[in-house]
């Protein structure tokens, strides 16, 4: 199982608690739940460094999360990271307008809709690419009744992925 660091604000609890069990259930994925921001003792910037053992970052961003009035040179740590792709890997779910450097839309970089389904699908394929040792040594041979049958395939992954439990496939 990989370890990801999610750092949030106490107001998005809600949120990161949904992506803990999304990324446990499909991603094999021990998910850490850290609160920060404005009503925590610690900053975004700082928090994620508590991370840096993990096998991914990701943090949510939010007003919550982000002061307004936030100096670049809190930032540097963490750019300087995202700049030099190191490891882990950080990414960022930006859940409300608030400010935020763009260098953090260079990678891994989503952003949080209604229904967040599709961004969740999102976040779960980038932290099960980071299972290194399970990656296939191949790529299969495309076979051509798969082709043309995307309605198919959502249906399949909704009913099987999004809410697991009984399914019917009407195709």
């Amino acid at each position: 199982m990989l370890d990801v660091f999610l750092a949030h604000a106490p107001a998005d609890r809600e949120i990161a608690a949904t992506i803990k069990a999304r990324l446990a259930r499909g991603a094999e994925a021990n998910v850490w739940l850290d609160p920060c921001g404005r009503d925590t003792s610690q900053p975004m910037t700082a928090a994620w460094e508590d991370g840096l053992s993990s096998t991914a970052i990701l943090l949510l961003l939010s007003p919550e999360t982000i002061p307004q009035r936030m100096p670049r040179e809190a930032w540097e740590l963490l750019l300087d990271h995202v700049k030099g792709n190191a490891e882990p890997p950080v990414g960022a779910i930006l859940l409300a307008a608030c400010p935020y450097p763009p260098l953090l839309e260079r990678r891994h970089f989503f952003r949080w809709s209604d229904p967040a389904t599709a961004t969740l699908r999102q976040v779960e394929r980038w932290i099960i690419g980071l299972h290194k040792d399970k990656q296939p040594s191949f790529l299969p041979a495309p076979l051509p009744w798969f082709q043309a049958r995307d309605q198919d395939f959502d249906a399949l992954w909704t009913g099987l992925v999004d809410k697991p439990g009984v399914f019917t496939f009407t195709g």
